[in-house]
């Protein structure tokens, strides 16, 4: 391999893990902060939220803090995270609607079931979150975690010859 395509697989290399490194400690620092990533399935929030974004909710949002027009985070019925619109509060709970719905979902958030607010969401990021977290995912980072590794090897060895 000429010095070129040396140097250029080095400074890729350098950016991959640095790109790798940066989104670890963000996230560590989010989950250090009560701010946990949701991937958005349905598009009931759309425009606002669309389909296949990573909504990161502050789980420390106190509950009596929740406002109408705020975007918060529950769980329904069957225990799965849903991200609605507070459209009014009451003694009982909080009654949500998705901006893409017709009707409201009723007074389904209650202090037991509140998950935080959602102070921003990735639009398409939720759809890469979707594919790493999957057995396919898994396997593509190990194997890039493996080339890199090899790669830098690989120039240690040509440039520093036993």
């Amino acid at each position: 391999m000429n010095k070129r395509i040396q140097r250029a697989v080095g400074k890729l290399q350098n950016i991959i893990l640095a790109v790798l490194v940066l989104m670890l400690l963000s996230l560590l620092l989010m989950r250090l902060a009560g701010v946990r990533p949701y991937v958005v399935m349905s598009g009931s929030m759309e425009p606002e939220i669309k389909t296949g974004s990573l909504c990161f909710v502050n789980t420390r949002a106190a509950y009596e803090d929740v406002r109408e027009g705020d975007i918060i985070a529950f769980l329904n019925g069957v225990g799965m995270p849903v991200t609605h619109r507070a459209v009014r509060i009451t003694e009982v709970g909080i009654e949500t609607r998705g901006d893409n719905n017709d009707v409201t979902d009723g007074i389904t958030t209650t202090e037991e079931n509140y998950l935080g607010e959602t102070v921003l969401s990735l639009p398409w990021a939720g759809y890469v979150c979707w594919i790493i977290s999957g057995k396919v995912g898994k396997i593509g980072i190990a194997l890039l975690v493996c080339l890199l590794c090899v790669t830098a090897a690989i120039s240690l060895k040509r440039e520093n010859p036993i």
